[in-house]
């Protein structure tokens, strides 16, 4: 047997057991402990899998005996988004590696009714080129990674959990305190008290039409402005429901969260200054949450703004030329977080401070990708594509976070 189906089975009872543990009615601390041993488990054998797959690839390149052109894909980078939605258009079904990712998908989430991208091809990185010169390799490609650089939130040091299944709880420490007892003097209950942190899936889709002439073609270049624009329309959504959140369907998000750290600049807005930025640091300080992935996130308004405000009489600028930090903390500029917001005056933004170490995304599943050949398009030879994801976003120590809402620019 291939070590890639040794883990396969190996992961499966695992995941049989998480099943029997979050069917319990209620679960103790126990169950608890033990469903993070399982997941963490299942996580290091997704790993194993996806190397062994490579593993197993580059072994069966490297036995070819004649110099010869590979056409058939073996590894999880080789996998390719536009092969699968052609086959599904227009071939009555996917074959080959996206066939074989497909299964992956819709053991990962089996309500998937599209074409099925698991996690391990969204998480992939692309493979080292192959030193062999008996063999003339495919290109590699790395399918998603770029949608991470995209996230100025991960960038700052947001937290990925991934092949989540189910509603997530995560348990949470909010008191207890030690007390001074004399020598032979019984101990004092802390008095520990807990909570929990909850994540459930949110459905964030986007779609496109393509032209069927796109789609025969074979091309990197064709390949890659196919899953960009895909990727960019997720990215963009999911920075902006990190930082901002929204409606009921949409997660809370760092500025919508109840009791993170607040900073004003005036009763009805007022321009930031040196001591605002101060202050955000000082919010999250008190609560001894300055520890972590400490860092600014804020739109080019605002760090326009701040290189033309000097700090008090000093001829120095709040935000220095040619500087991506304030106050010596990585700063991270982003037109997703608002510009939008009002305190009777419109038109305010935001600046945010905290540990980004606090903020969790997670993901559902890998991707669910709905191709609908016959629409109002076919008469053009245009294929409509819907991409449909699932991800919460959660913050776990409100304290971590402070916020400046009212910034104005003008």
């Amino acid at each position: 047997m291939k070590k890639s189906d040794l883990y396969k089975q190996q992961r499966e009872a695992l995941e049989a057991e998480i099943e029997m543990l979050v069917s319990k009615a209620e679960r103790s601390v126990e169950d608890d402990s033990k469903f993070d041993d399982l997941r963490a488990r299942v996580s290091e054998l997704e790993t194993k899998i996806t190397r062994e797959l490579e593993i197993e690839a580059f072994a069966a390149k490297r036995a070819v005996s004649a110099p010869t052109i590979i056409t058939d894909r073996k590894t999880v980078q080789d996998y390719s988004f536009r092969k699968a939605i052609f086959e599904t258009a227009y071939r009555g079904g996917m074959t080959g590696l996206e066939k074989e990712m497909h299964d992956e998908a819709i053991r990962e989430n089996p309500g998937i009714q599209g074409i099925g991208i698991p996690t391990m091809v969204i998480n992939s990185r692309a493979a080292l080129a192959s030193t062999s010169t008996a063999v003339i390799p495919t290109d590699t490609r790395d399918f998603i990674d770029s949608l991470k650089a995209k996230l100025v939130i991960m960038q700052a040091g947001a937290r990925m959990l991934t092949g989540l299944q189910g509603n997530i709880s995560i348990p949470r420490l909010t008191s207890g305190a030690a007390t001074w007892a004399t020598e032979v003097a019984g101990s004092t209950d802390h008095a520990a008290s807990f909570d929990a942190v909850t994540m459930s899936p949110k459905r964030l889709s986007t779609y496109q039409t393509l032209s069927k002439q796109l789609l025969i073609q074979s091309t990197y270049d064709v390949e890659n402005i196919i899953r960009q624009d895909m990727l960019n329309a997720i990215a963009i959504k999911l920075d902006d429901a990190a930082i901002e959140g929204g409606a009921a369907a949409t997660p809370t998000g760092i500025l919508g969260t109840s009791g993170i750290g607040s900073v004003a600049c005036g009763t009805t807005g007022g321009a930031p200054t040196w001591q605002n930025i101060v202050d955000l640091e000082k919010e999250v300080a008190i609560d001894n949450a300055d520890i972590g992935a400490l860092a600014f996130i804020t739109n080019p308004q605002v760090r326009a703004k701040l290189k033309a405000t000097a700090v008090g009489t000093d001829q120095r600028m709040v935000w220095g030329v040619n500087e991506n930090t304030l106050m010596g903390y990585p700063t991270y500029v982003t037109t997703q977080c608002p510009s939008d917001l009002t305190k009777t005056t419109t038109g305010l933004s935001a600046v945010i401070f905290g540990n980004f170490n606090d903020l969790l995304v997670g993901q559902w599943g890998g991707w669910d990708v709905i191709v609908d050949p016959y629409g109002t398009n076919a008469s053009q030879a245009q294929v409509s594509i819907y991409v449909h994801s699932f991800w919460d976003v959660a913050v776990r120590h409100a304290q971590s976070f402070a916020a400046i809402k009212d910034a104005y620019l003008s």
